[in-house]
């Protein structure tokens, strides 16, 4: 429940092993309490890019675009996730929701 100690902690983490899995949405979540978008858009891209099979990062890369705004940039992550994760339940679910809004 404490955004800037988690940021500290995990910035840490990320400083000695940047490919340490999944640190970077550990990061992005502690910028979302904080209501920083832009940043947790940031963290959560890193996070996707270190980890190319996992399909959480993304999905929550495509809903921040959808937040923030950026519908084209959503929609266009969702057609790619639902093409490459189709068995995901998360994807699936927030493919319906932003490719219909």
């Amino acid at each position: 429940d404490d955004p800037d100690s988690a940021l500290k902690h995990f910035k840490k983490t990320a400083a000695i092993d940047p490919k340490y899995k999944l640190v970077y949405s550990d990061i992005a979540k502690a910028y979302l309490k904080k209501k920083m978008i832009k940043e947790a858009i940031g963290s959560y891209r890193k996070s996707a890019e270190l980890n190319p099979d996992n399909p959480s990062p993304w999905n929550n890369l495509a809903v921040l675009y959808g937040i923030s705004g950026d519908m084209g940039k959503a929609k266009q992550l969702m057609e790619e996730l639902i093409k490459k994760f189709p068995d995901s339940e998360a994807v699936k679910t927030n493919y319906n929701r932003i490719t219909n809004s």
